[in-house]
């Protein structure tokens, strides 16, 4: 929206009528980006289908979304379900930390590894939930900081259930493991 203003006002300026209509075009064009993207931000944050269908279905609809941004994904869940009388579906809580983890391992699939393809697998045992997302990828080197946010999101989402988040990459890709305890929630 800065950029927006900046823009606007720099044309203005110029006293150009082409030079301003130009501006409020391409103004016009950028908030209707803007507004769909805060659209997509605000469903993520938390998505109806994670609470109207359930995990699985919230990380199916996840999957395709990221199958339709050019990296295909297997998705293969074994969780408690509503469906399953003989186990208790996982508490929101902890749903929600196993759908954002997958969803920022995704994300950084598509955003950096260049990987034709994801493999999303979510177990639920006796000890807790188990998520492991791997990619094709190019991979990269775990030692060295990033600014981002993303890692450090995940590791903190598996740690508030006391569990544990291990990232392992190299050329050939790169491999994320949350190991969930469910402290009798399973």
């Amino acid at each position: 929206m800065a950029a927006i203003q900046i823009t606007l006002a720099g044309a203005r300026r110029s006293g150009q009528r082409g030079t301003l209509a130009a501006a409020v075009d391409a103004a016009r064009q950028r908030l209707k980006a803007e507004t769909e993207n805060l659209r997509a931000l605000i469903t993520e944050l938390q998505p109806p289908s994670l609470e109207e269908l359930g995990v699985v279905a919230a990380l199916e609809a996840l999957a395709d979304r990221t199958a339709g941004g050019g990296c295909e994904v297997d998705l293969t869940v074994d969780i408690a379900s509503p469906g399953n009388s003989d186990r208790s579906p996982m508490e929101a809580e902890l749903e929600l930390a196993v759908y954002r983890i997958i969803q920022e391992a995704l994300t950084n699939v598509t955003k950096h590894s260049s990987a034709k393809r994801a493999v999303v697998e979510v177990s639920e045992s006796g000890t807790g939930v188990h998520v492991n997302v791997r990619d094709d990828g190019h991979g990269f080197d775990t030692s060295i900081r990033t600014n981002g946010f993303g890692l450090l999101m995940m590791r903190e989402r598996a740690e508030m259930f006391s569990g544990s988040l291990q990232i392992q990459s190299g050329p050939n890709g790169t491999t994320i493991s949350a190991l969930i305890p469910t402290n009798g929630t399973s």
